[in-house]
């Protein structure tokens, strides 16, 4: 059986078995591990003590290899110093050789001397052969064996180490039962086994509580739903007041419910309109039989009178058919004398459309001449006006001179004055003040003259700025006009080109009217052969439409008589649903 067959008692169940399972192993893993520290505890002690016995011998043997006593007292006051040690619960030591024969037993002094070796255990091991074989192959080690204990019946096991004394050939050794380390086991083991069975005990109560409060509400809800399935809307849902997973589960079903009770009166609500809706048809069709037979009626008569109003329109059409046979042959005529027209004003303007091109060309190379002009008109005056801002600057020059030279003439006039003062000392000094003087005086006049030629080169300056400026205007004004012209060329070229390719249409389109022209007089002709045949066949249109009418009275008659009779079983069949 798979897991998603069970049902949710038995996954409980599940679930506490597989708790019960690790608990148990949980606990078994903890008893062990208590047995082993138990046992360890005890075998530190057996070591610990054979070590300080072994350290008793090995001083008195180092004593008597010393030479400070004889080794037949060494021995023996070593076998009294074991013999007297105790621990724990009045536990000792022994000593043996490799034979193995007893060298001192505390206990059972009786045995000093006595070969042992074929001394056993209760479960028939010898144990003193097994002591000599754990010495040879690792000098010291432990020993486990059921040994008989005082004031007990049974044997228990005892656990001994022993440790060999190579130099004297000894293995000294203790051992201590163990029957208290099984005893505290055992009570370890009853703790535990009982608090563990507690814990498995108080968590299946709880499970199968858990599983009785999730498996009965989910039962209740399956119940419902296998009763709802079957369509029985008056059942109740339980568990809708809890705030689990059972009670979203059970608000989704009152809600499945609810949209199933409202479909049910959607249903009831859907068979009325029905009903309703059968009873206006049946009216519908009883006033249709009522009006058919005059609707018919009506439109026969107007197809019948629109047949022979055809007819009479087919003889006017042929008519007209003949007449524009005739007109249609003349504008062909016209039309091809309008197409030789054309094609002579479209000569006439590829010619027209030439001589504006090179007009054009001429107006184009006068502009960018013009242009030109303007720009170098441009930049003369901008050098002119470089030449009159230059002749600013040197006039502003001309005028530091001046200062200068006049500053230069007043000192050369105080030199002299101070030269004179100084009499024969100042002769010398007056002579380069008279000169320094002349000098000044000079550089004014010459500064002045340069002035003047300056002023009359600001006024050239001036007035050639003003000329080229009227220049620039007067080009500009020219190639404002240049521009005018050749847009309107230009305009000129463009309308012509528009002139051009309306021609070209009208070429076009009176090709294609001439074309028309003779399509639409075969039309005709076509037309008034066509009327002919629509005159022939309106006459057999009314022949059947008289007889279209007869049959259709004929229908109506029908369809009255069965609307009568639907209409009363219908109302039969009302009677006995009712």
């Amino acid at each position: 059986m798979k897991f998603q067959n069970l049902k949710f008692r038995s996954k409980i169940l599940l679930i506490v078995a597989a708790t019960f399972l690790g608990m148990s192993l949980l606990l078994g893993m903890a008893l062990s591990s208590l047995q082993d520290e138990l046992l360890a505890g005890r075998k530190t002690k057996v070591q610990h003590m054979v070590e300080t016995a072994h350290g008793v011998v090995a001083r008195y043997e180092a004593e008597a290899r010393a030479g400070h006593l004889p080794e037949a007292e060494a021995k023996q006051a070593a076998l009294a110093n074991v013999r007297a040690m105790r621990y724990g619960d009045n536990d000792y030591f022994w000593i043996n050789d490799m034979a193995p024969a007893m060298v001192m037993h505390p206990i059972k002094p009786e045995l000093d001397g006595k070969f042992v070796g074929e001394m056993t255990a209760p479960g028939g091991t010898r144990l003193f052969m097994d002591m000599i074989a754990i010495v040879k192959d690792r000098g010291a080690d432990f020993y486990v064996y059921l040994w008989p204990k005082p004031n007990l019946q049974q044997p228990v096991r005892k656990l001994s180490y022993v440790k060999g004394f190579a130099p004297w050939g000894w293995i000294i050794g203790t051992g201590i039962y163990l029957d208290d380390v099984e005893a505290t086991f055992r009570e370890k083991t009853l703790v535990f086994g009982i608090l563990g069975m507690t814990a498995i005990m108080l968590v299946t109560i709880l499970s199968l509580v858990i599983a009785h409060k999730i498996s009965r509400p989910v039962s209740k809800i399956i119940d419902v739903m296998g009763q709802l399935a079957a369509n029985d809307l008056s059942v109740e849902v339980p568990s809708l007041h809890r705030n689990d997973e059972i009670g979203a589960i059970a608000k989704a079903l009152s809600v499945f419910k609810e949209n199933a009770v409202r479909v049910a009166h959607m249903s009831v609500e859907r068979e009325e309109l029905r009903l309703v809706g059968e009873s206006e048809k049946r009216k519908a069709l009883r006033s249709l039989g009522a009006d058919i037979g005059q609707v018919v009626g009506v439109a026969l008569n107007a197809s019948s009178q629109a047949v022979m109003d055809i007819q009479t329109q087919a003889s006017r059409l042929s008519m007209n058919a003949e007449a524009a046979t005739q007109r249609t042959a003349e504008v062909a005529t016209l039309s091809e004398q309008a197409h030789d027209n054309v094609t002579v004003v479209g000569a006439a303007t590829d010619r027209l459309i030439g001589k504006i091109g090179e007009i054009n060309s001429q107006i184009t190379q006068s502009t960018q001449v013009a242009e030109q002009a303007v720009h170098e008109a441009e930049q003369a005056n901008t050098t002119v006006g470089s030449l009159s801002e230059a002749s600013d600057k040197i006039s502003h020059v001309l005028g530091l001179i001046a200062t200068i030279a006049a500053q230069t003439n007043l000192l050369a006039l105080n030199a002299t004055i101070e030269a004179a003062r100084a009499g024969e000392a100042g002769k010398g000094f007056a002579v380069v003040a008279n000169e320094v003087k002349s000098l000044a005086t000079q550089t004014a006049r010459a500064t002045a003259e340069i002035s003047d030629q300056i002023t009359g080169i600001k006024t050239a300056t001036h007035n050639a700025v003003q000329a080229i400026g009227g220049i620039g205007v007067t080009i500009n004004k020219v190639n404002q006009a240049l521009v005018l012209i050749s847009s309107a060329v230009a305009d000129q070229l463009e309308a012509t080109g528009e002139i051009n390719r309306s021609v070209e249409e009208a070429m076009e389109g009176t090709a294609s009217v001439s074309r028309d022209i003779a399509e639409i007089h075969q039309g005709a002709m076509a037309v008034g052969d066509a009327t002919i045949n629509v005159n022939q066949a309106t006459e057999g249109l009314t022949e059947t439409f008289e007889r279209l009418k007869a049959g259709v009275e004929e229908l109506v008659t029908s369809f009255r008589t069965d609307i009568g009779d639907e209409v009363a079983e219908q109302n039969t069949t009302e009677d006995e649903l009712f």
